[in-house]
């Protein structure tokens, strides 16, 4: 803890306990402020303002950070080379679904919960919905009727990782043979490994 007169403590006028000198000082595998996923976005780090004194420049300024996607989008198709490479993976995801071969997205840390998110948030709830619409008549005869179960989003670091990113630990080759060997990952399966 600062010692000096001019931080927040001193000016209100408050102790910090002997378990947040301890959290600071020791827990550091919970403080996760220097990760990239977890820094406030340029676009929207005074949001709560924003959104308090105009709901339409609140919700601008949440629309305008899309614009990053689109810009990263076009970059990553000018060079060919990641435009085949997003072609294979499309290609392997058809694949996969025609022949009912499992999807899985690996992640660790803040990836990790965006794979969960992406299987739980994304790909179950749209196979659900296209189910319950007229357009599965037309699709059913050509994908597996549990579509919805095929992908799985995975956390390369486990529960642990899932409420503390463990920064490396994707990169050890036997966590993730064992993990692939846990979910008994087969030829004609496809995985995807996301980092940041």
């Amino acid at each position: 803890m600062r010692k000096d007169k001019n931080n927040i403590l001193s000016l209100l006028k408050i102790k910090p306990s002997a378990r947040s000198v301890d959290y600071v000082k020791n827990k550091k595998q919970f403080q996760l402020h220097t990760l990239l996923t977890e820094q406030r976005h340029p676009k929207t780090w005074n949001l709560s303002f924003a959104i308090k004194d105009s709901v339409e420049e609140g919700l601008k300024q949440i629309l305008s950070v899309d614009e990053d996607i689109s810009k990263k989008f076009q970059q990553i198709i000018k060079n060919i080379k990641n435009t085949l490479s997003l072609s294979q993976a499309a290609d392997a995801v058809v694949n996969a679904m025609k022949e009912r071969r499992k999807i899985f997205i690996y992640g660790c840390g803040s990836t990790g919960r965006l794979a969960k998110q992406m299987e739980s948030a994304l790909w179950r709830p749209f196979w659900r919905k296209i189910k319950k619409s007229r357009l599965w008549e037309k699709l059913k005869s050509s994908l597996p009727e549990d579509i919805e179960d095929l992908l799985i989003g995975e956390m390369t670091g486990g529960d642990r990782a899932f409420i503390s990113a463990l920064e490396g630990f994707e990169d050890l080759q036997l966590v993730g043979k064992l993990q692939l060997r846990d979910r008994e990952v087969e030829k004609g399966d496809v995985v995807f490994c996301i980092t940041e």
